[in-house]
């Protein structure tokens, strides 16, 4: 949980950050140096912007930049990203609900980011992948909302897979519910990527005929049907 109780989303939170809450953080930067800082960075459109006033060029100065949603600071010669705040991450959801036919592994396909602060993911195209822009050690998950069944014996599955391959980053979270509506649920920590791996959430059901994954709410699953990685650490 982040300290400010942003507890459903901690990894998108910037709180104490735009509410200019003083703050002194140990870290280290990009290039793995340690930084020290206090209050709330400046906020800026773009990282274009950022880069393009010399006015703000003052080692240790801090600056949020909009467009990628990150924290950079100046280290005396040029703008570096603070990983520490501003680590690579990518929160997908879905906008509709998506029909699963019977027994037929199927990629969800998502068309919401709820946080995307490195180009991991199109909502025009190859809308089921979360792709690494930069390697390193992540932890990823998912959640599946599935629709109500009518074969008591069915089950429901949902698993990450790697690169388009069988190769299942997560359990095969099996559920034999179904005819209730059902959650199946994954996650993983300390997974280590190569730049230009992708990921994708593979779902299947035996319900006689197809059935929908739900992009609604739902008691206990904040954002329906999800999937998500955050970055942790250089490999």
């Amino acid at each position: 949980m982040s300290r400010c109780g942003c507890s459903d989303h901690p990894e998108d939170c910037l709180c104490s950050l735009s509410a200019g809450v003083n703050a002194e953080v140990s870290g280290a930067g990009s290039s793995g140096d340690p930084f020290i800082f206090s209050g709330a960075p400046l906020i800026r459109d773009d990282l274009d912007a950022i880069q393009a006033d010399t006015s703000i060029d003052i080692e240790g100065t801090l600056a949020w930049a909009a467009d990628t949603q990150r924290v950079y600071q100046f280290d005396g010669s040029a703008w570096q990203l603070v990983w520490a705040i501003s680590p690579p991450r990518c929160s997908l959801r879905k906008q509709a609900d998506q029909s699963i036919p019977h027994n037929t592994p199927t990629m969800v396909t998502f068309g919401a980011e709820d946080a995307d602060t490195d180009g991991m993911h199109s909502n025009a195209a190859l809308t089921e992948r979360i792709t690494i822009q930069t390697a390193g050690v992540y932890d990823i998950g998912f959640a599946v909302l599935w629709a109500i069944g009518d074969d008591l014996d069915s089950y429901r599955a949902g698993r990450i897979l790697l690169n388009g391959t069988a190769e299942r980053l997560t359990r095969d979270n099996r559920m034999e519910m179904g005819v209730i509506s059902c959650v199946n649920h994954g996650e993983r920590s300390g997974i280590e990527f190569a730049q230009g791996d992708y990921i994708e959430l593979e779902v299947q059901q035996t319900d006689g005929g197809a059935i929908d994954v739900l992009f609604e709410q739902n008691v206990g699953l904040r954002d329906g049907t999800r999937m998500w990685a955050v970055w942790r650490s250089a490999a």
